[in-house]
């Protein structure tokens, strides 16, 4: 017969850490007073998960949730071991990508290709993204130095996003000076479009994103509508000096990127549009 020594400190320490590592409490070894319900599915629980965020929360995780019910949906939200769980997410992920700037548009870099993914979360963006690539293709053409879509056919639309892909000029983000912007905007200033270009209008991704947000309570939503139509009808009245013409209608130092060789290049190109020089 085996003789049953008292634990000691070390052996009792080191069985709490494999508990933890389990995701096993204490708790969980003591019996229950009652049967304990079942768990619901992954497919029984995550519509309700869904349902109960608001259209932009939706939005950016309905393609996980969606792989969890593929992968999962007839098991309960319990059976999963955290092996598992690890095993999922490494099949799953982009191993090589790395997300290097989020606003607008997720921008991505896969550095093993040079290249940069840039991934609209709606599809009311496709004319945009579109637009974009066919001004970074016309400015090629041009020799203005500017990021570059990639010869394909794109964009490329996905679980209700936008994506497109364009050359990598550099391996890190280092911007540009603003003699340089003036440099490249000057360059771009000159140009006479040979595409069709939609005109400036100042207040529209403001517009956009106001009505897509769903962080916004009736009130500030009527304020901030009311508030950005005011300023829209005031921008027709405004009296220009400078000719019409193209121009980047997002020019800062943040959308000047250098390339490999050290050479400043146009970035973010899809506000570019028929405008006024005043608006850069």
């Amino acid at each position: 017969m085996r003789t049953q020594h008292p634990p000691n400190s070390a052996d009792v320490e080191a069985a709490r850490l494999l508990l933890a590592r389990l995701g096993i409490s204490a708790a969980d070894l003591l019996p229950t007073a009652g049967p304990k319900s079942a768990a619901p599915t992954f497919a029984e629980y995550i519509p309700t998960v869904s349902a109960a965020v608001g259209p932009g929360t939706r939005r950016v995780y309905t393609s996980y949730w969606n792989r969890l019910v593929r992968h999962w949906g007839s098991r309960r939200l319990d059976e999963p071991t955290p092996t598992e769980i690890q095993q999922l997410g490494e099949t799953t992920k982009v191993r090589d990508a790395e997300l290097i700037r989020i606003g607008s548009n997720a921008v991505f870099r896969f550095k093993a290709a040079s290249v940069i993914g840039r991934v609209a979360p709606s599809l009311k963006r496709l004319d945009s993204a579109s637009r974009e690539l066919e001004v970074s293709w016309w400015l090629e053409s041009e020799d203005i130095p500017a990021v570059r879509g990639l010869h394909l056919v794109q964009p490329i639309t996905t679980n209700e996003r936008i994506v497109t892909f364009w050359h990598s000029v550099s391996d890190k983000t280092d911007y540009g000076t603003t003699t340089e912007l003036a440099q490249l905007l000057r360059q771009l200033h000159d140009r006479v479009p040979q595409i069709a270009l939609p005109n400036h209008d100042p207040v529209a991704k403001a517009r956009e994103r106001i009505s897509e947000s769903d962080s916004l309570d009736s009130e500030d939503l009527e304020f901030l509508t009311s508030r950005l139509e005011e300023l829209a009808a005031g921008y027709q009245d405004v009296k220009f000096e400078l000719p019409g013409g193209i121009i980047h209608g997002d020019a800062n130092v943040g959308n000047v990127l250098r390339d490999r060789s050290g050479t400043a290049v146009l970035a973010d190109l899809d506000s570019v549009a028929w405008g006024h020089g005043n608006g850069t």
